[in-house]
């Protein structure tokens, strides 16, 4: 079994409010006012880049794992569940077909 990597240290930053609108200073680093932007805009969008590439990783794995689930469903009954009465009864009744 895979295991999926550990996210990068980018998605860390992005969700945890290290980039915000606050001045830049050495306490906030990650500030964008100030003129922190100039460093930090282009930092932000390269963590963006990271964490998609990183999503797509970890989806590639998935698909990987899945291995023929595609298949495996198609050749499943289909299920179909409505609440509208298909042919008679009473709307708001369950309705459960398995074709």
């Amino acid at each position: 079994m895979t295991s999926i990597p550990d996210a990068p240290p980018a998605a860390a930053r992005l969700a945890g409010g290290y980039y915000n609108s606050g001045s830049v200073s050495e306490a906030n680093p990650g500030g964008f006012s100030a003129d922190g932007h100039f460093a930090n805009f282009p930092a932000a969008l390269a963590d963006v880049g990271t964490v998609a590439a990183y999503a797509g990783a970890v989806a590639r794995l998935a698909a990987a794992a899945a291995g023929g689930a595609t298949e495996k469903a198609a050749a499943m009954p289909r299920v179909t569940v409505s609440t509208s009465a298909p042919s008679g009864g009473a709307d708001g009744d369950l309705w459960l077909q398995i074709a």
